[in-house]
């Protein structure tokens, strides 16, 4: 399908909106919408026009949103749209073939939310309340001339500057009075955190993930601050544990340098927190017993760091979803005391010092899909019990002790499920029954073309919390890992 206008008949068409997104849309955008003078909303997003954006776009005088996302849009985007007196909101994002470079706003301009993510765009930004420019090579301005120069965005809220290779923290984010959301990821930003980044009042959102930073200007511990969401993660901060924001649900610092005792009340001082990932650090001491009082903990990940002593008592207290303690020293039994309402869906106690048994209490945990032990000094038999948790995917039990014979009764479950299998480096003896082999339907499927099923491992584990994909986190394990019982 086309959409043309006839141009001998241009006053027939007195049309204020048209919205065609997602409607397989074939072809150019035509010139004659051109004619749609009364046109205030324009939304053709999610079609193959795989054409340049028309000239004559640029008389759509009244025009207030303009949503070309995602068309396969190409060639130079006319700079004169940006300048549309009217024009409020513009999304040319996902074009990755569009280019073009910003004009000079005009100060007192309606333009109010921009998104050209995943195009190739290049010039000088200017005055916004949503700044979405993800993925791109841009110049943008890092120091102003003067400390008393004003900000060219004196409204925004929402910076989204990601992966644009900016080297530094642009100087206009210090006068953002009204900033809400604040994402700086992936920048090659090297140095110290600045201090006044923890005074813009009002960001809920602040993400300086994937950057050199190394530490933090000044005392932090006493500021108080209304971040919802803070991601440090995968920099090269240090020396002793960083501040704890009262309010915040997701916070990550792993894959950094800290190399501190964990404050013994971290669990009284974030009482809100969800998503608390500490991982790839060296941290250092006994786990903390005060988690048991953050009760709307859903994922903690302390794996890869130096924490000693046994299992916490909150480990099967908390309704974890997801808990990782892989990496450490840690040592003794794991607790036998999982509820029946256990929720855990990974839990990940590799590469430790635990002994005994595979607790009992884990086949309460139904909703179950990852179980890695492997590397302790575990002595028990096979986990037959576990054959009843229809959702466990991967079951590693590699570098242990376990001993006996594989083998599970009829009247135990089948596994339908499960796609991987370690149980190398043990001392089991004995054949390998066919009928175990074949009850593990999952394994039988072509590895090209795995069903939906397998597609992600934890949809809906946790709110705000990127689903893990199955073949990613097959990498995080040892790449000796057998698919077949060896």
């Amino acid at each position: 399908m086309v959409i043309y206008v006839d141009q001998a008949h241009p006053g027939d068409y007195d049309i204020s909106t048209l919205s065609m997104s997602s409607c397989n849309i074939s072809g150019p955008i035509h010139a004659s919408l051109a004619k749609l003078m009364s046109l205030t909303v324009l939304k053709l997003s999610y079609n193959n026009m795989s054409s340049s954006v028309p000239d004559s776009l640029t008389n759509l005088s009244n025009l207030i949103i303009l949503q070309l996302r995602s068309c396969g849009l190409n060639g130079s985007f006319p700079k004169d749209i940006f300048l549309i007196p009217s024009l409020e909101v513009l999304d040319i994002s996902d074009n990755q073939d569009l280019m073009g470079s910003l004009p000079n706003f005009q100060p007192r301009g309606s333009l109010r939310d921009l998104n050209l993510s995943q195009t190739s765009f290049t010039g000088k930004l200017s005055n916004l309340i949503t700044l979405c420019l993800l993925h791109n090579n841009l110049s943008v301005d890092i120091y102003s001339r003067y400390d008393r120069d004003p900000s060219p965005f004196p409204a925004l809220r929402n910076i989204m500057l990601a992966s644009c290779k900016l080297r530094g923290i642009p100087s206009f984010v210090k006068s953002q009075s009204a900033l809400l959301y604040l994402d700086l990821a992936d920048n090659e930003i090297q140095g110290t955190i600045p201090y006044w980044i923890w005074q813009l009042e009002y960001v809920v959102h602040l993400n300086l993930s994937k950057n050199f930073l190394t530490k933090f200007e000044g005392s932090v511990w006493n500021f108080s601050s209304n971040l919802l969401l803070l991601d440090l993660s995968s920099n090269q901060l240090q020396g002793p544990f960083p501040f704890l924001p009262t309010f915040v649900i997701h916070l990550d610092y792993s894959n950094n340098r800290f190399n501190s005792v964990i404050p013994a009340d971290i669990g009284n001082r974030l009482p809100f927190v969800r998503v608390l990932s500490l991982s790839n650090n060296s941290f250092q001491g006994q786990i903390p017993e005060s988690f048991l009082n953050a009760s709307s903990l859903l994922l903690l990940d302390l794996s890869r760091n130096n924490f000693v002593g046994t299992i916490p008592k909150f480990f099967a207290v908390l309704t974890f979803r997801v808990l990782n303690f892989g990496g450490n020293k840690l040592h003794g039994f794991i607790p036998d005391t999982l509820p029946t309402t256990c929720t855990i869906q990974l839990l990940d106690l590799n590469d430790n010092l635990l002994e005994g048994s595979i607790p009992r209490s884990l086949a309460y945990c139904q909703k179950l899909q990852v179980l890695n032990l492997r590397r302790n000094i575990l002595t028990d038999n096979f986990p037959c019990f576990l054959s009843n948790i229809s959702t466990l995917r991967i079951l590693d039990l590699r570098l242990n002790k376990l001993h006996g014979s594989i083998g599970c009764s009829r009247t135990s479950g089948d596994w339908e499920m499960l796609h991987i299998v370690d149980v190398a480096s043990n001392n089991f003896n004995g054949a390998i029954p066919g009928a175990l082999l074949n009850s593990w339907k999952a394994m039988m499927r072509d590895n090209v073309n795995v069903g939906p099923e397998f597609g992600h491992l934890f949809i809906g584990t946790v709110d705000n919390y990127d689903p893990k994909n199955f073949k990613d986190l097959l990498s995080h394990l040892d790449k000796n890992i057998a698919v077949k019982v060896s």
